[in-house]
């Protein structure tokens, strides 16, 4: 069965949520939301940068053509950024010419999706791809989650427990721990290698998609990636320093860099 495209009404709801989150984070760290549309969701009083997810996919970005044709850092990932704009040309220009002929289009979309693929899963390239998608480079300093389970927005900040990694141990983590691969079909009527997929311990865990369910996010290419199952991998492979006081837990080399929380 195919997933319902998520609603523009609920969209909304997850977006506010996520802004209900991003200011209970910056209130027990003695931090401030940073508003916009940047990497950086919260920076605290030594002015380190927080990116901080909550909703059951992280969103790493959403971008049209444009955007992969005008950043130049992204151009400066490898070949990743022509190649996206050569999956989204694949698609025809509106949404019902799509719908009329999707066969079409997706034997087009395998082939440049596999060739993405393959320049991703480069040891040289995701690195790059990781930081630039996730931390727009040195822009974003840690990785703050919020479990699924605690992430409504009308659930107290007294009942919320934050997660926070450094970037580097993010990217370190996910560079060796994941794999590049391409999807297949699981249902009747679907096709192989539509998308760029990343597995741990051969359970997707995240991927990148072009977005075809909505007109107004139509020829988008998304990346995202499950919040539950990266903080599952996250804290099994880093120690960790809880301190309760803040509601948070800290791991790996941000219990060092964000030592100061304790005694704050």
């Amino acid at each position: 069965m195919r997933k319902r495209s998520m609603s523009s009404d609920v969209a909304s709801d997850k977006k506010l949520t996520g802004h209900i989150n991003e200011g209970h984070f910056a209130a027990l760290i003695d931090g401030e939301v940073i508003p916009g549309r940047g990497k950086t969701d919260v920076v605290d009083s030594k002015l380190n940068t927080y990116s901080v997810k909550s909703a059951e996919r992280a969103q790493v970005f959403m971008y049209g053509r444009n955007r992969f044709v005008e950043n130049t850092a992204f151009q400066e990932v490898g070949n990743v950024a022509n190649l996206i704009i050569s999956c989204i040309d694949v698609f025809p220009e509106t949404l019902t010419d799509y719908r009329a002929d999707r066969v079409t289009t997706k034997l087009r979309l395998q082939k440049s999706m596999r060739v993405l693929k393959d320049e991703i899963g480069k040891q040289t390239i995701f690195p790059q791809f990781l930081s630039k998608g996730l931390f727009n480079g040195d822009e974003v300093g840690y990785f703050s989650i919020l479990p699924n389970e605690l992430s409504d927005g009308g659930l107290p900040i007294g009942q919320k427990h934050f997660h926070v990694f450094s970037a580097s141990d993010v990217i370190r983590l996910f560079s060796v721990k994941l794999d590049v691969q391409n999807s297949k079909a699981r249902a009747r009527g679907q096709m192989d290698d539509l998308k760029v997929i990343f597995l741990y311990r051969d359970r997707g865990i995240g991927g990148i998609e072009i977005l075809t369910s909505r007109s107004d996010k139509y020829k988008r290419a998304w990346c995202y990636l499950y919040t539950a199952k990266i903080l599952e991998l996250l804290k099994s492979n880093l120690d960790a320093t809880h301190i309760e006081d803040r509601q948070v837990t800290l791991y790996g080399s941000a219990r060092d860099s964000l030592l100061y929380l304790c005694s704050a």
